[in-house]
């Protein structure tokens, strides 16, 4: 089954599509804009070049090279130690995910698979190496997903 009606998107559409992203460009996007949002208009960028029936690989490229961009100024590296952690069924002490920044008071969203077993300490890491303890805020059972700050 195919997001993209037959045919592909006309040019209008890919433009309207286009239109909604556009306010992505400079520093608004990692500031100001909520990163969920940038999320979601850099996947109807995507959308748009993938259901448009001029698809090009650099329109492709350059769509992804967006998306990247907008999400990587969020995204930490965390380091989970102690605890029941496993890998693939093997009993680890320490173990290294990742998570994304939503909002500036620094509340950080992860998967909980990595954070099973009550870790002794979560730390995160940034870009720049700056790095910072957590602690478990709100675990969303049904997600599988887990608030940090």
């Amino acid at each position: 089954m195919s997001i993209c009606k037959s045919g592909g998107m006309n040019k209008q559409e890919v433009d309207f599509l286009r239109g909604i992203v556009s306010p992505l460009n400079g520093s608004e996007a990692s500031s100001s804009l909520p990163f969920l949002l940038a999320v979601v208009r850099a996947s109807l960028l995507l959308l748009a070049v993938l259901c448009s029936s001029q698809t090009r690989a650099d329109e492709l490229g350059n769509a992804v090279r967006t998306a990247v961009g907008i999400a990587d100024p969020s995204i930490v590296r965390l380091r989970v130690i102690g605890g029941e952690q496993s890998i693939d069924g093997e009993k680890v002490n320490s173990l290294v995910t990742t998570g994304v920044v939503i909002s500036e008071d620094g509340e950080i969203l992860t998967s909980q698979f990595a954070l099973q077993g009550n870790p002794e300490a979560i730390l995160a890491e940034d870009k720049t190496g700056n790095r910072a303890n957590l602690r478990i805020i709100a675990t969303d059972r049904v997600r599988r997903m887990v608030l940090l700050k």
